[in-house]
């Protein structure tokens, strides 16, 4: 298999994302494979050690309003592309000018019927009316039923069948892959590694339960219920419980609820972290009440940590459990009576122990590795 010059499209690096620290490692991957790679972005954090092999391009975009540095991302990237010839162009990003798209993102007009589901009417004009939502639906439609893109290639079967729901795409065009995990990073011996002494920084007991929420976007990651069902929560355990909440966003409506209802001193906010492995070396149950994600990164880590998971079944990484342990799945990501009942029965600690044992055995078939060895037979089956 001969190396190949592969073009990477996305917008922007975030240091706190899953989706960032996903792309960093498969661009590390590729690389130490000798594959020529570009990566082209309004902005990214090189490492050092990546400098001198990750060919940059920097993409200007106009600053203001979000549907502009949208539509203005698309068009510059596709005149900087179409300046060099690729094997492959896989972009990250909904733009005009690629051979394969990953939908990290789901399907917007998904997301936004979910939206809608929990919204008032005044805010569904609102959101059909706004001018970002508007524009992420036109490029979305010229991507799935445009005849450029030659595969689009979901990260679950959630997404795949909500793409095929919404827009005319073959299944010959669209397929499913799993995203992987880096198994000797993330893995059971991070509680001995960082468990003890951070609890003991942080004034965490040794017996307390510590529930982990790692996810940015709090509102879509469903922390809102997380929180209401605490008091439910301390009422069922006999011991100390403490929520660690990772993850970039607005605290102060989380914070209130949390101290209305009782449990203020229970929950962490501890901001976003540009590597969360230390906690989960720290949690005990790792719950992320999704309202709708394609395929959280952080739950599989949790996996492979052998964390158990509560979450959600629009959560396309809840497709690696279903039937097969490791954790728990709600049917509603309002069920706060569920969450509570779940995190109950995963306090024991042979439960918990039996369950995390699960999640990992679940996590091992879904190495980093492996992602990499499909992702190259993909884009070798469409190079140019």
């Amino acid at each position: 298999m001969r190396n190949m010059k592969i073009a990477f499209i996305r917008k922007n690096y975030n240091p706190y994302g899953g989706a960032e620290r996903f792309l960093e490692q498969l661009l590390g991957f590729l690389l130490e494979q000798g594959h020529e790679v570009h990566l082209f972005a309004h902005r990214w954090k090189i490492s050092e050690e990546k400098k001198n092999l990750l060919k940059f391009h920097p993409v200007p975009l106009l600053k203001g309003f979000s549907f502009l540095q949208l539509v203005t991302f698309a068009y510059f990237s596709k005149k900087q592309i179409e300046k060099e010839r690729f094997d492959v162009i896989y972009s990250f990003e909904r733009v005009p000018c690629l051979d394969l798209y990953r939908a990290g993102d789901g399907c917007h007009r998904a997301w936004l019927e979910h939206r809608r589901e929990n919204q008032s009417w005044w805010m569904g004009i609102r959101t059909y009316f706004n001018p970002l939502h508007r524009s992420i639906l036109h490029l979305e439609k010229q991507i799935f039923e445009g005849v450029r893109t030659k595969l689009i290639l979901c990260n679950s079967h959630l997404v795949k069948e909500e793409i095929q729901r919404f827009y005319n795409v073959l299944d010959s065009k669209i397929r499913v892959l799993h995203n992987g995990v880096d198994l000797d990073k993330f893995q059971p011996n991070l509680r001995e590694r960082f468990g003890t002494f951070m609890r003991k920084d942080y004034g965490i007991g040794e017996k307390d339960l510590v529930l982990l929420f790692v996810g940015s976007g709090f509102e879509r990651k469903g922390l809102c219920t997380l929180i209401q069902s605490l008091p439910l929560l301390k009422d069922k355990l006999n011991r100390n419980l403490n929520v660690i909440v990772i993850g970039k966003g607005k605290i102060n409506k989380y914070q209130a609820q949390a101290t209305k209802l009782g449990c203020g001193e229970n929950v962490m906010f501890l901001g976003p972290a540009v590597d969360p492995l230390p906690w989960f070396g720290v949690g005990d149950i790792f719950v992320l009440p999704t309202l709708y994600d394609p395929f959280s990164n952080a739950t599989l880590e949790a996996l492979a940590s052998g964390i158990p998971v509560i979450t959600t079944h629009v959560n396309g990484a809840s497709e690696i459990l279903k039937g097969k342990g490791g954790g728990e799945i709600l049917d509603s990501p309002f069920d706060c009576n569920g969450l509570a009942s779940a995190v109950f029965r995963l306090s024991g600690e042979g439960e918990r122990q039996k369950e995390g044992r699960k999640a990992r055995d679940l996590a091992l078939n879904y190495s980093m590795d492996r992602y990499v060895k499909e992702t190259l037979a993909v884009f070798n089956e469409i190079k140019k």
